[in-house]
């Protein structure tokens, strides 16, 4: 379990780095997940996935992450397609990270699209 110092100096840190930029300028370009050992093994032979490398997330993404109860997609719900449906790259939704908030175990994320509408994302601080 990480420690306090981690966790509020990551959230510091990051946003540090929002505001040394203008506001509106960072914008979500795509999402990446690296893929678990099962996940993996679903990806065709040769892919970044199936090699174990970082990939990027597409709006049909199954992935989910979180303790075995509880599990969410990777990939915002709000802006999922289905598998057959065509992919809509993240960067289409006008995603802007605005905000970071500090918490003893992980890091709020703050995100406002095109349509002014505010998403928050929880990254976990891993000791």
């Amino acid at each position: 379990m990480p420690e306090l110092a981690e966790g509020v100096m990551s959230g510091t840190l990051v946003q540090a780095f929002i505001q040394s930029h203008p506001a509106g300028t960072l914008k979500v370009k795509n999402l990446l997940a690296d893929a678990t050992d099962a996940e993996s093994r679903t990806h065709p032979p040769g892919s970044k996935a199936n090699l174990g490398h970082v990939y990027c997330l597409e709006s049909s993404s199954k992935a989910l992450r979180g303790s075995c109860g509880s599990q969410t997609s990777l990939y915002p719900p709000l802006y999922a397609t289905a598998p057959a449906d065509k992919v809509i790259p993240i960067a289409q939704r006008d995603m802007t990270l605005i905000e970071a908030e500090t918490h003893p175990r992980n890091v709020l994320l703050k995100f406002r699209d095109g349509e002014s509408k505010i998403y928050w994302c929880q990254v976990n601080i891993l000791s």
